[in-house]
């Protein structure tokens, strides 16, 4: 057996020539449509100042969910039209997101309420969400006809964007689903004459004429959609790697039990490698074995659970030294066959 003490070297890489090329790549996909990068979640977890510092040269806007973000995006220094997707959550927020001339969307009556009675002259710059069957956030298309007349028309910076959401563009199975929104969302679209957007990232790769005035491209721009999705999506680039150290090699005789709950019993006589990352450093718990994980160009399979800070891998022949990095997903292995 041998161990190896170090301190905890879980790392994540990101790299920024792999993420501007997706944004470009996906302009040329959605062509003649504005594309607006969706940055919610501290940039799918690749860091929101790292992802608007690569982007802000090139992107149309940026897409976030909370104002606090929004707010985040414009100390950084960023210009570009930010939408905030779930809008405000009280009177403090919006008068916030006015000031830093925040995009707003609107998807509750409340929120419409608020900006009724709001004492403040700043333009408004307002999406409508319709609800075409995700069934999440939205007005119905009957309702939208009132809420359009009851906009204080004087305040608006534009006319309001149409805003959808399709929930399967990803599933070819369910193609007459969103065909299903598509449809409706078309009708509302002309009969409102407004702007348009409704396409995410699996629609704009698998149905580019959905990318009308505005694309919202979030997981595609990191290189995490599926391949299978469309052919576009196999040419996008991993932004994301993430590698840890083998810190032990291992040898189990045929019977041992590995890892907490002894739930994986060795059928053979077993070489193996523990690996210095766990759910504390962020991979799921909820994932259990047989998680792929790449070493020395080989790919080997978790065994037993996931540790805080460590995971147990068989080597099946692969060969590993202590102080090798394991690469748990990214230019070798897709996020996706990990997910």
């Amino acid at each position: 057996m041998g161990t190896h003490f170090a301190l905890r070297q879980a790392r994540k890489h990101i790299d920024r020539n792999a993420l501007l090329f997706n944004y470009r790549r996906l302009t040329k996909v959605c062509r003649g449509s504005r594309l607006m990068a969706v940055v919610k979640a501290d940039a799918y977890g690749h860091g929101l100042r790292t992802v608007a510092g690569v982007l802000r040269p090139a992107a149309h806007g940026f897409a976030v969910a909370t104002v606090n973000e929004g707010l985040f995006l414009r100390r950084l220094g960023v210009e570009q039209t930010v939408l905030v997707m779930q809008g405000f959550a009280n009177g403090e927020e919006m008068a916030a997101a006015l000031e830093r001339k925040l995009s707003l969307l609107i998807h509750t009556p409340e929120q419409l309420g608020l900006l009724r009675a709001a004492a403040s002259d700043r333009p408004l710059s307002l999406w409508l969400k319709l609800d075409t069957g995700m069934n999440r956030l939205g007005f119905t298309a009957a309702d939208l006809d009132s809420i359009i007349s009851g906009l204080p028309d004087e305040r608006l910076a534009h006319p309001p964007v149409l805003c959808s959401h399709f929930s399967c563009a990803d599933d070819k199975e369910k193609k007459e689903y969103t065909k299903m929104q598509w449809d409706l969302y078309r009708r509302t679209q002309n009969r409102l004459q407004l702007s348009g957007s409704i396409a995410n990232s699996a629609a704009a790769l698998s149905r580019p004429q959905s990318c009308l005035d505005w694309a919202r491209v979030g997981i595609a721009l990191y290189g995490g959609l599926r391949p299978s999705v469309a052919t576009p999506a196999r040419e996008l680039r991993p932004v994301m790697t993430v590698r840890a150290p083998v810190i032990a090699l291992r040898t189990f005789s045929a019977g041992a039990r590995v890892g907490y709950g002894g739930d994986y019993v060795c059928p053979h006589q077993t070489s193996a490698a523990v690996i210095g990352i766990g759910y504390g450093d962020g991979y799921p718990l909820a994932l259990g074995g047989a998680k792929p994980v790449f070493i020395n160009g080989g790919v080997c399979r978790t065994i037993g659970r996931i540790s805080m800070d460590m995971m147990t891998v068989d080597l099946n022949g692969a060969s590993a030294r202590v102080g090798d990095q394991a690469e748990l997903w990214g230019s070798h292995l897709h996020v996706t066959e990990v997910a």
